[in-house]
């Protein structure tokens, strides 16, 4: 939290401002479903027919719009002792 809106999934991958850059990508992958997390995380609606399939270029542009943030990666991250056995 810096001073914005809470960071909800919808506020990261749509509007916090200290990610427009990363964005472009998003944004330029669909006109009509702009801000559907659904779409973009490659959830399936009630409304959708039986051929259905997950739109896979908005699923990989969030993916890459997330590994590009780097926001994800765990920076607390520490390297777990393996027990040996005598």
């Amino acid at each position: 939290d810096y001073g914005y809106e809470r960071e909800t999934v919808a506020h990261f991958l749509f509007r916090c401002p200290r990610w427009d850059t990363q964005r472009r990508e998003i944004l330029q992958s669909t006109e009509t479903q702009r801000g559907n997390i659904s779409f973009f995380l490659g959830g399936k609606a009630p409304t959708d027919g039986p051929n259905w399939n997950p739109n896979m270029k908005a699923v990989q542009a969030a993916i890459r719009f997330a590994l590009a943030t780097r926001r994800l990666e765990n920076k607390n991250h520490t390297q777990i002792a393996t027990p040996t056995h005598n």
